[in-house]
């Protein structure tokens, strides 16, 4: 039953994030969707790991973007390791801010947007919780527990009304990503496409050329080697406007290559196979 939960979340996150795209970027890579990852950045870290806790993810890995000010952690399915790569969830990767080493100005704002965030009701969350995991569940508790986790992950509730542009404008000048959390809150920022998994493409420089020519979208930067296990690559989609003068990326696309740890093939379809970490200096939050 925690299994089915896991996917039925998860789910919910992509179908929020694809419908929102202004065009069918995923609708003809191949038959199959390999989903890398997917990315959420918050002010408050606390609720998003009791969330993807309960919902049976580990924590794997952590590191700190220092230019960026984000702590970030990636979680993944216990038993990810020994999973098919093509059959499993893409990992979760969480990013929050070190707001106590930015400008007083700055924490100032950040603090107080904090005190709006939509909250967390754990008390609701853990009834529905125990309900929905019991021997006695009824498909009702089960699909309420689905959309209560799937509405407050994909911010249904967020009101970015109150920011102003004056405030919105000093956390760019200091902090862009940070800036783009104070409009949108702990959404998605970007699911990753695991493209070392398409048969059809023999590098990450084929899959790149064939998304570029098909959709006409630039691509430049290309981040990583084999030497360090993975190659990245992502733009912008969705440009909105706000404030009624500035535009902003409401999602990213990103692109994942791993290369396989060793030259062994008898688990080359499992996850153990690839390089499965993430490196600071390359991830798009």
């Amino acid at each position: 039953m925690l299994g089915r939960l896991r996917r039925e979340v998860i789910g919910i996150i992509w179908q929020f994030y694809n419908k929102n795209l202004s065009n069918p970027y995923f609708t003809s890579i191949e038959s199959n969707l390999y989903l890398d990852h997917f990315a959420l950045i918050t002010l408050n870290i606390d609720d998003l790991l009791y969330i993807f806790k309960r919902l049976g993810f580990v924590c794997a890995g952590n590191d700190y973007i220092e230019s960026k000010q984000n702590f970030f952690v990636w979680l993944r399915e216990e038993d990810y390791n020994n999973l098919e790569a093509c059959k499993s969830l893409p990992q979760v990767v969480l990013g929050y801010f070190n707001i106590e080493v930015m400008p007083i100005n700055i924490q100032d704002i950040v603090l107080r947007y904090i005190k709006n965030l939509v909250s967390f009701d754990y008390d609701y969350f853990n009834k529905l919780f125990d309900k929905a995991l019991s021997t006695s569940c009824d498909d009702k508790t089960f699909n309420e527990l689905v959309l209560y986790i799937g509405n407050f992950l994909n911010n249904i509730n967020y009101d970015n009304s109150i920011i102003s542009c004056d405030d919105y404008l000093a956390v760019k000048k200091y902090n862009e990503l940070l800036s783009w959390v104070l409009i949108f809150g702990h959404r998605v920022n970007h699911f990753g496409i695991a493209t070392h998994l398409y048969s059809s493409f023999n590098s990450f420089e084929d899959f790149i050329y064939y998304y570029k020519k098909k959709y006409s979208v630039t691509i430049d930067c290309i981040k990583g080697d084999k030497k360090l296990g993975i190659k990245q690559a992502s733009y912008g989609v969705k440009e909105i406007e706000i404030f009624d003068r500035y535009t902003i990326n409401q999602f990213f696309i990103e692109f994942v290559w791993r290369y396989p740890i060793c030259d062994d093939s008898i688990d080359r379809y499992n996850n153990s196979h690839y390089y499965n970490g993430f490196i600071s200096a390359m991830l798009q939050i």
